[in-house]
Formats: C-alpha cells, structure tokens, sequence
C-alpha cells in the first residue's frame, strides 16, 4: 500500500480525494500539510492522518512513500526544487508555469536520478485520448493530419491560458509520439479576434526493424492548431513567456470538466475521427459506417493519472508524463528549435 502525503488540501486535493474510491488500490493518506492550519487539522483528523509543520517535514517523513502536490501557495515552483532532491514519487497536480530552464532542471533529476515527477496533463488521459490511441492500432493506422482551433478569449489570466496551450499541444504529442521536424506560424490580424495557427510537421515513422519497410506504419503528419485570442499578450510566444513569471491562479481552475474541449478532426491512414469533447468520439474506418462512442463511463482523468502514477511509485515501468513534455511544448509554442 502506497503511504501517501498530501501538500495543500484545499480545492484541486479535494477534486482528487473525491475519486480515490474508485482506484484498484486505495492508498493510505499518513500526513498532510497546508499553509492554513486549521485547514490542515480539519482534514488530518477526518483522514486519521498526521498534521506536518512543513513540505521539508513531508519530504523526509519517513512514513511516507509519495506525494501528491495539491497546492504551491506562494512559493510557485520551490517546493519541486526541494522535492526533488527527495528520492520520493511526487504527483504534481497544481499548473506550475516555469521557463524552460526549470522544466530541464526537473526533468534531469527524473532521468538523471530516477526521481519520478509527474505534472497532471490531464488531456492525454480523456477517454477519448486512450480510445483514440486503440483505434490507431487497430481501426483506423496513424494520423496523417490533424486540426482544432483552442480558444483563449474566456481564459481568466495568462496562467490559465497557457496551459490550456502548453497542454494541447502535449495532446498532440501524446497521439503522435515522434519529435517534430518542423514547426511554424501562421498569425492572421485581420479578423475581429487575431488568431495564430501552430503549424507542426511530423516525420514518417521508421520501418519495422524486422519485418522491413512494407510494414511501416505511417507517413508524415501535419498538425494545425489555431489559437484564438491571446489575453495579456501580443503573440502566442509572449503569452507563454509572461506566464512564466506570474503566480499560479488559486482554486480547481485546471479541472477538464469546466475548461472547454475543442473539436478536433483527425484525417487517419485508413479512415478519419473526430473528437467532440473529452468523452465522445465520432470515427469510421474506409469501407465501414461512421461510429459513434459516448464514453462517459469510462475511468475519468484523475483517475488514470492517479493509477499510473502509483503504479509509477510501487516500482511499475509504466510510462508517466514527466517535465521533458512541458519543455517540448513550449519549444514548439515559442517557434524555438525542434530538431
């Protein structure tokens, strides 16, 4: 059983204390620490869990064996500094806006030192992301070409908007694994709300070691995202380069079910899908019918990231997100190189 210590119980832990239940493994909450005191008895005592002074005090507890980071407070990206010189798996749920200097420094220590630290990008896990990736494999062969449009205008500050960029294009990657060749921008001023389409190119993937290139499984990919509005900034690059410097947003902002999912199409090998939100799913292989899936029933977002992650902390070699995700996103957000 995993001795789990919680780091901020307020908002975002209680969205994640919610669907515990519903994870094969249930784990043991042994501490908490919140900067609000009586906060942190509130809930140390509901979960029959010790009340820590501080995140020093939770990082060398030896009753616990991993961390889930529900809230920074003021302290922005120090408390991932301190933790990662910890050789515990830490969860991190709240968006940290970071350069890309302190996304290589987290990412080293996870490769480097074999410390696991998993930002919750949450797109990659919607229903429809882990059926979509099915449907590659099995319906429909690798996309060829993909394109949504994200709309920032209704983002509530820099923060929030861009993650919501950073993240979907960790969306993509997520459906097409392979490291871009080329990206560029496209910027149209004309319109009543200026608008940038990402323009990214992906490499055909390479032939079957063994069974040669008759079996290879897919050409190149090109992806289009426009980006509508860009609140706080002049470009989609200056967006992301002022978030960097401003203070994560307070509350459960982050949650998928009140930031809006975009259509997006996917012209694929051998058929063609379209995403309509975060649970249903429109798609026809060549030669069939058009299907549609509504997959509400299936394990949320939380709860899968919650389940590699402690599959992760026992020992699994189940693949995480980690902070290499987060740079690469905002290389090709900033237009900086991708080769």
């Amino acid at each position: 059983m995993i001795n789990l210590g919680v780091i901020g119980v307020g908002p975002i832990w209680e969205g994640y204390r919610s669907v515990l239940p519903q994870l094969r493994k249930l784990p043991h909450i042994a501490a908490v620490y919140d900067p609000n005191l009586a906060r942190a008895h509130q809930v140390g005592k509901e979960l029959d869990a010790v009340v820590l002074s501080g995140i020093q005090a939770m990082a060398c507890s030896k009753d616990v064996s991993a961390i889930l980071l529900a809230d920074v407070g003021w302290l922005g990206s120090q408390p991932i500094n301190l933790l990662s010189e910890w050789h515990k798996p830490v969860f991190i749920a709240p968006w940290l806006p970071a350069t890309t200097s302190c996304y290589t420094r987290w990412f080293d220590a996870n490769s480097k030192r074999g410390v696991t630290l998993m930002p919750a990008l949450w797109r990659r896990f919607m229903p429809v992301a882990v059926r979509l990736k099915e449907l590659f494999a099995t319906e429909l062969g690798l996309p060829c070409r993909v394109n949504f449009s994200v709309d920032l205008c209704g983002a509530a500050c820099l923060v929030e908007a861009s993650e919501a960029l950073l993240g979907w294009i960790d969306f993509v990657w997520f459906l097409i694994p392979r490291e871009p060749t080329k990206v560029w921008l496209e910027c149209c001023k004309s319109a009543s709300t200026p608008t940038t389409t990402i323009h990214i190119e992906f490499p055909p993937t390479k032939p079957h070691p063994i069974e040669g290139a008759q079996h290879q499984a897919g050409g190149t990919c090109h992806v289009s995202i426009t980006v509508q509005g860009c609140p706080g900034a002049e470009t989609v690059a200056d967006l992301v380069r002022r978030a960097t410097n401003a203070p994560p947003p307070t509350g459960d902002w982050s949650h998928p079910n009140l930031m809006p999912v975009p259509r997006v199409t996917l012209e694929c090998l051998r058929g063609e899908a379209v995403i309509e939100n975060r649970a249903l799913l429109h798609w026809e292989s060549h030669g069939q019918a058009r299907k549609t899936e509504s997959l509400e029933s299936e394990r949320s977002e939380r709860v899968v990231m919650l389940d590699h992650f402690f599959r992760r902390a026992v020992g699994g070699l189940i693949p995480v997100a980690d902070f290499y995700d987060l740079h690469r996103a905002i290389r090709i957000a900033t237009c900086e190189s991708v080769g």
